[in-house]
């Protein structure tokens, strides 16, 4: 059990030291020990700690996307007769990632006039182009998003 051996470090110019503990290079303020600076751990160890986090938000998100979703399907009008029901199938959930940016979409691409009138109040106008009244929008998307949203929160465990 040696004492380690000791190094000479000059301004700017690294210096390997051999100490009974393994090869170190020292110099300009950076200790580095077998290859491996501290700070290219701590930056390994930060891209694992950041793709954990990713990998559980992107899962929090798609999970109240489905909230969402069932909901609208759910509360959405449906006619009566045959074929009834196509706008409350016609919901379908669009996750997408760009830039590390994670969104879930709830929308009908089929419907998507009808989908507008029937969550928004509206004008409806006779034959002519007068207007005739207005009919009240049922507000099934915006009670779909505050579900989704309280979803999210409660997954994340924190208040948006």
């Amino acid at each position: 059990m040696g004492g380690g051996a000791t190094s000479h470090v000059r301004r700017g110019v690294p210096t390997v030291a051999n100490t009974e503990y393994g090869n170190y290079v020292v110099g300009a303020g950076v200790s580095q020990r077998d290859g491996m600076s501290f700070f290219s751990a701590h930056q390994q160890l930060l891209t694992a700690f950041n793709e954990e986090l990713d990998a559980e938000l992107k899962e929090a998100i798609h999970e109240a996307g489905k909230a969402a979703k069932s909901y609208a399907r759910a509360n959405a009008p449906r006619s009566k007769g045959k074929g009834g029901g196509k706008y409350r199938r016609s919901f379908k959930l669009d996750i997408s990632d760009k830039d590390g940016h994670h969104t879930a979409v709830v929308s009908s691409s089929r419907f998507w006039m009808l989908t507008h009138l029937l969550d928004k109040d509206h004008k409806i106008h006779n034959q002519y182009g007068g207007p005739y009244g207005t009919v009240k929008g049922d507000g099934h998307l915006r009670a779909a998003n505050e579900v989704g949203r309280k979803k999210l929160e409660t997954l994340l465990g924190v208040k948006l």
